[in-house]
């Protein structure tokens, strides 16, 4: 199976039979591209689904050309919105008119996505998954679900068969009503192009009956006419010829348009436990600290957790400190008991600083966190003046 690839018989070389035999369409050099008979799909596609982002819209135009030209672009399109603004009505045509019914497919969780029997989403090139709900999955789906959108290779396995590995064209695309509905990486995450839809033409019957017959969607009275079955075949050619025609030459799909949900988006996976650490240690270096109470830290974290409304995961002292002890480079020698406390030596000032390089390389904090004060951090000594201990370099 491999999309928009034609094999030359040789009669005196092994030979492949390619088990995709076709879009809906055949490209035609010649064929006229009338943009106004696609003008309502274009704006659709610009207006409400990138919601008037002139840089999403020509990167999900590229995209989709990629998809034509046997690509797997590696790149989960989500797409969120109230009910009734028309997130999905173009992403379905693309699918089935554009892709075809023999090579799309359309699920309604991420379960049938990624459970044992593969069937559904092999030798497929753009597959819909509608109604997902706010993110509820395990790391393990997680995991799984990141991997199909990049992976070449995946196995094709049916019930009272013997799995097997075939090639991957598989692209996604996530539709939702909810706004977490997804899990990103954080700042590092590559794989991500979401976006929440405009929802200017929500319960507009005029605007969506309109677009409806140019899609060759027939209105629940009746069936179309012969007259308006030419008019959307029509309309799905041309807007084909359209992608095709499309210079992509310098586009980059690693260039993702950050969206303002997938930015916020990016945020909120941000662990509370590392944006603690990383304003924690920002204030330790700006105040030369070298040594900190365990009790300290553990008030600063309660209030972190007051003042910026993120979850509280550590309860007590003790279980919070083995936790910072374990995953971050920042103590040296463990808890140190002292006659007025436990404490923790730090490393050096440029160990210091290199760790909060590595985590903001991966994860973004808010305006708010940005600016926020640890109230406690003071010097070993139980003063509240300002130390004048310096971190060695």
């Amino acid at each position: 199976f491999k999309p928009y690839h034609t094999y030359e018989y040789d009669e005196d070389e092994y030979n492949y039979y390619n088990m995709w035999s076709g879009w809906v369409y055949e490209y035609d050099p010649n064929y006229i591209v009338d943009e106004k008979l696609i003008e309502r799909i274009l704006h659709h596609i610009k207006v409400v689904l990138c919601n008037n982002n002139e840089v999403m819209y020509e990167y999900i135009l590229n995209l989709w050309k990629l998809i034509l030209l046997g690509k797997k672009t590696g790149i989960g399109l989500g797409i969120t919105g109230v009910q009734g603004c028309g997130k999905s009505t173009i992403i379905e045509f693309f699918g089935t008119q554009i892709i075809g019914e023999k090579y799309y497919a359309y699920v309604q969780s991420l379960e049938d996505l990624t459970n044992k029997f593969s069937s559904l989403r092999c030798m497929k090139s753009f597959i819909v998954i509608d109604e997902i709900d706010t993110w509820s999955g395990d790391t393990k789906t997680a995991n799984k679900l990141k991997s199909m959108l990049t992976q070449p290779k995946t196995k094709l396995e049916k019930k009272n068969k013997d799995p097997i590995n075939i090639d991957d064209f598989a692209n996604f695309n996530f539709l939702s009503n909810f706004y977490d509905f997804l899990k990103v990486e954080g700042k590092g995450d590559r794989r991500n192009l979401i976006q929440e839809a405009n929802h200017i033409y929500t319960g507009n019957k005029e605007y969506f009956n309109k677009l409806n017959l140019d899609l060759g969607s027939a209105p629940l009275t009746r069936k179309l006419t012969k007259q308006e079955k030419i008019h959307a075949t029509k309309v799905s050619k041309t807007f084909f010829h359209f992608l095709m025609n499309r210079n992509i030459d310098n586009f980059d799909t690693r260039d993702i348009p950050q969206t303002e949900i997938l930015v916020n988006m990016k945020m909120d996976c941000t662990p509370t436990i590392v944006a603690f650490i990383i304003k924690l240690v920002e204030q330790i270096l700006k105040r030369n600290i070298k040594s900190i109470m365990v009790k300290e830290i553990f008030d600063s974290y309660e209030d972190f957790c007051d003042k910026t409304g993120m979850k509280q995961k550590y309860g007590t002292n003790a279980c919070f400190s083995r936790r910072l002890n374990k995953s971050f480079k920042l103590f040296k020698n463990g808890i140190r008991h002292k006659s007025n406390g436990s404490c923790f030596d730090l490393f050096t000032k440029n160990e210091c600083e290199e760790l909060i390089k590595k985590l903001k390389m991966k994860y973004m904090l808010s305006k708010q966190l940005e600016s926020y004060e640890l109230p406690h951090i003071i010097a070993t000594t139980g003063s509240t003046e300002e130390p004048n201990i310096d971190i060695p370099d």
